[in-house]
């Protein structure tokens, strides 16, 4: 089964805590989030989502997703699926990791598993990123102005 994935990283001057209330609460995504427009569900492991992104040069997709993990405080993952389970599933991860009392790394990011990744991959990577990238540092400005 083949396998991609798109990884992002960035520095917020801001303590983990604070980070992770802005990023967790789903709902509000909308208010702030260049990528991900829209968000509706419960933050809660195995809640069902619906999530509108929308990626630079795209036009906006409503997705399906799970909520699968949550470390309260430090990460949280969601899956997705289109079609049936092993053609293209996917798993997008925020992790963030305290560098000291006032600064956090945020890695953003999804892997990409299934018989159709090949075909999609090579659209979908660059779009991807671009999409990861805005909304890593919009939520870095937001972070840092507050």
């Amino acid at each position: 089964m083949a396998e991609k994935s798109v990884n992002t990283e960035i520095i917020i001057q801001a303590p983990a805590a604070k980070v992770w209330a802005i990023l967790s609460d789903l709902e509000q995504y909308a208010t702030w989030n260049p990528f991900i427009i829209y968000a509706k569900g419960s933050f809660a492991e195995g809640q069902k989502l619906s999530v509108v992104e929308k990626a630079p040069g795209e036009k906006p997709r409503l997705f399906k997703r799970v909520l699968h993990k949550i470390v309260e405080g430090k990460e949280f993952r969601w899956m997705g699926r289109i079609f049936l389970p092993g053609l293209f599933d996917s798993e997008r991860i925020f992790l963030l990791e305290p560098i000291d009392e006032s600064q956090t790394r945020l890695v953003h990011k999804e892997i990409f598993r299934g018989l159709l990744v090949p075909i999609l991959w090579g659209r979908l990577e660059w779009s991807l990123k671009a999409g990861f990238n805005k909304m890593n540092s919009a939520l870095k400005e937001l972070c840092e102005k507050s």
